[in-house]
């Protein structure tokens, strides 16, 4: 994205329970994340995307992420079944969130920040 938009478009991935801590979500992000992850509890249909405006020249795009392929369940659900897959991410991620998800949840999102 850097070498296609420079600097002025960012791209990163976020969660409130992130496998990764450079994924975390923080600030505005961790509220909006958080929103959606209640409307969802209520029993709303997530949209597709949000757009912030941050200020007059910055715009941020959030495009949810849902736990919405049986496959993702392998990695993101009760890993607890599978011993060797359990001590790879022991091992790799030692703070590892990011499991205990089930089919439709929200996992996190896809952060676009855009300045002008």
């Amino acid at each position: 994205i850097g070498e296609k938009f420079g600097k002025d478009v960012q791209l990163k991935r976020i969660s409130l329970k992130e496998r990764n801590p450079a994924n975390q979500a923080e600030g505005d992000e961790k509220t909006v994340l958080q929103s959606l992850e209640n409307l969802q509890q209520n029993g709303v249909i997530l949209p597709e995307y949000l757009v912030e405006r941050v200020n007059n020249d910055t715009y941020k795009y959030y495009k949810p992420l849902i736990i919405n392929k049986q496959v993702c369940l392998k990695c993101h659900g009760d890993i607890s079944k599978d011993q060797k897959l359990s001590q790879f991410f022991k091992e790799t991620y030692p703070h590892d969130k990011a499991t205990g998800y089930k089919f439709g949840d929200l996992r996190g999102a896809v952060v676009v920040t855009i300045k002008r």
